[in-house]
């Protein structure tokens, strides 16, 4: 499955580059769905919480990084949306996930 989307054209080194980050961020996200403590989230929680686990590494990942990430595990069945809104960084509802059954 693709997990880098290239918008920009990208190719030889520099996408191998691209892909490889965005399917560890999709691994990351998936590895916070998956703590025993967690039933949902929204991408600025689990940014949050990636940040909070590890600020080197997950300190400078966009949002939008985040909001692909949720993209691509729900387009594998493996995240769905809850019905249920929270409110975002930015005062907006935002959608809450879990994982599927």
């Amino acid at each position: 499955m693709r997990h880098y989307y290239n918008s920009t054209d990208q190719t030889g080194q520099a996408l191998m580059t691209f892909e490889m980050k965005a399917k560890n961020q999709d691994e990351a996200v998936l590895w916070v769905f998956e703590r025993p403590t967690i039933a949902v989230l929204t991408p600025e929680m689990c940014l949050t919480y990636l940040k909070a686990y590890d600020k080197v590494r997950f300190g400078k990942v966009p949002i939008v990084s985040i909001r692909r990430c949720f993209s691509n595990l729900k387009d594998k069945g493996i995240i769905e949306k809850t019905g249920n809104y929270t409110k975002g960084e930015y005062g907006r509802d935002v959608n809450s996930w879990k994982l599927s059954k």
